[in-house]
C-alpha cells in the first residue's frame, strides 16, 4: 500500500511539473511578444520593465555563462521541472527514512545490552522487561522485550532445560523477523527514483533534438536549431545531477540500515545467550 501511494505522488509531482514549466513557457512567451513589441516602439526603458527577473537573468548570463546551474534549468523547459519533482520526492523519502533510522532508532546498543543482561543475571526478569520496555520504540528494544517476555512466560508455565531454550531461540527469531524488514524496508525506491531521473534525461535529450532538427526543416533557422540542442544536453546534465544526488542518499542510508543490522544482530545474539546460560545453571 505505501509503495502505491508513493508512485501516486511521484507521478502527481512530476505531471505538477510539467503542467507548471508549460504554463511557464507560455508566459515566457508572451513576455517576448511584449519585448518585442515595445522594441517596435523605439523605447528600451519600456524593454527592461517588461522582463521578468528570470528573463532579465537569462538575458545577461544565456551566452557568457551558458554552464550556470539555472541557465541550464531554464534552457530545459519542462523536462526540468519533471526532474525537479522526482528529486523533491526522494528528497522527501530520504528525510521520512533519515528519521526512522537515525532519530527513531538512536539508542546505545552496547549499553542497553549490559544493563539488560546483568539483570538477567541477578535472576532480575521483571526489571530486565522495564528496560526493554523504555525503549521499545527501537527495532533492538523491541527483540530484547519479546525474548524476555518469552522467557518469564516459559519459566511461569514450568518449562526447563532444552525445551525453555527452544522457546526463547524461537522467541528472539520470530521477534528478529517481525522488526528487521522494517529497517530497509522502502531503500529499493530511491534506485527506481535514481533510474526514473535518468529516464527523463534522456527522454528530453531525444525531444530537443527532435526539435532542434525540425527547426532546420522548417526554416527555424539557428535559434531553434541552438534552443533544441541546448535543451537535449540540459535535460541530460539535470538528470544526471538528479540520479548522482539519489544514489548518494541511498548509499547514506543503506550505510546506516547496515550498521543498525549488524548491532541488533550481535546484540540479540548474546542477551540469547546470556539467558541460555542462566537456564543451564
Amino acid at each position: 500500500m505505501k509503495k502505491r501511494v508513493l508512485l501516486l505522488v511521484m507521478l502527481m509531482v512530476v505531471s505538477l511539473g510539467c503542467l507548471f514549466a508549460q504554463t511557464n513557457a507560455t508566459e515566457g512567451k508572451g513576455t517576448e511578444v511584449q519585448v518585442e513589441n515595445s522594441s517596435s516602439t523605439g523605447t528600451e526603458e519600456v524593454e527592461a520593465k517588461d522582463l521578468s527577473w528570470i528573463d532579465q537573468f537569462m538575458l545577461e548570463n544565456k551566452k557568457e555563462n551558458p554552464t550556470n546551474l539555472l541557465v541550464v534549468f531554464v534552457n530545459s523547459k519542462e523536462w526540468a521541472w519533471a526532474i525537479l519533482g522526482v528529486l523533491v520526492i526522494a528528497l522527501l523519502f530520504g528525510a521520512i527514512k533519515t528519521y526512522q533510522l537515525v532519530i527513531k532508532e538512536k539508542i546505545n546498543a552496547e549499553k542497553l545490552y549490559l544493563k539488560v543482561r546483568n539483570l538477567v543475571r541477578s535472576n532480575n526478569i521483571k526489571e530486565a522487561i522495564s528496560v526493554a520496555n523504555l525503549v521499545k520504540r527501537t527495532t533492538l528494544g523491541q527483540i530484547f522485550r519479546i525474548g524476555l517476555l518469552a522467557f518469564q512466560d516459559s519459566q511461569k508455565s514450568g518449562k526447563k532445560g532444552e525445551k525453555l531454550q527452544d522457546e526463547i531461540q524461537n522467541a528472539f527469531e520470530e521477534a528478529s523477523l517481525q522488526t528487521l524488514p522494517k529497517i530497509d524496508n522502502g531503500l529499493s525506491w530511491f534506485d527506481l527514483l535514481a533510474q526514473v531521473s535518468t529516464y527523463l534525461g534522456l527522454l528530453g535529450t531525444i525531444m530537443g533534438l527532435i526539435a532542434a532538427f525540425g527547426g532546420l526543416d522548417g526554416g527555424g533557422g539557428n535559434s531553434q536549431l541552438t534552443d533544441g540542442i541546448q535543451m537535449s544536453m540540459g535535460t541530460t546534465a539535470l538528470g544526471l545531477i538528479g540520479a548522482i544526488i539519489i544514489s548518494f542518499i541511498k548509499g547514506g542510508l543503506t550505510s546506516v540500515a547496515t550498521k543498525l543490522f549488524n548491532d541488533i544482530d550481535e546484540y540479540s545474539i548474546k542477551l540469547m545467550n546470556t539467558i541460555a546460560n542462566e537456564i543451564k545453571e
